[in-house]
C-alpha cells in the first residue's frame, strides 16, 4: 500500500462522520438566538472538515472540477455582493432604516 494515514478509507469515512455530526448539531443550535453563533461556527467547521476529507480522498481523480466550482461560485457570489449596498426587507424597508428607527412599517418609511 502506498497511501498515507490521511488518505486511508477509514480516516476519510471517520472525517465524514465527524463532519456530518458537527453539521447536524450546528443546524440544531441555530434554532435559538442564544446558541445561533456557536451553531453557525459548528456547522462551518463541519463543512470545512468534509471539504478537506474530500480533497484528501485518493479516489478523487482530478481536482480541476472542484477548483473550477470554487472559482465560478466565488466569482458569482462576489459579483452579487458588490451590487448591493443594503439588504432590503420584503416590504422595501432597508436595514439602514431598521437600524435608525428600530422598526419599519408600511406607514413609517
Amino acid at each position: 500500500m502506498n497511501e498515507s494515514f490521511l488518505q486511508s478509507a477509514n480516516f476519510i469515512q471517520s472525517a465524514y462522520l465527524v463532519a456530518a455530526v458537527m453539521f447536524i448539531l450546528g443546524l440544531r443550535n441555530l434554532s435559538s438566538p442564544k446558541t445561533a453563533v456557536s451553531g453557525n461556527i459548528q456547522a462551518a467547521i463541519g463543512m470545512f472538515i468534509a471539504i478537506v476529507a474530500t480533497l484528501l480522498d485518493a479516489n478523487v481523480v482530478t481536482y480541476g472540477v472542484i477548483i473550477g466550482g470554487i472559482v465560478v461560485f466565488g466569482t458569482w457570489r462576489s459579483s452579487r455582493a458588490s451590487h448591493r449596498n443594503d439588504f432590503d426587507a420584503p416590504d422595501g424597508c432597508t436595514a439602514k432604516r431598521l437600524r435608525w428607527r428600530g422598526f419599519c412599517t408600511r406607514g413609517f418609511r
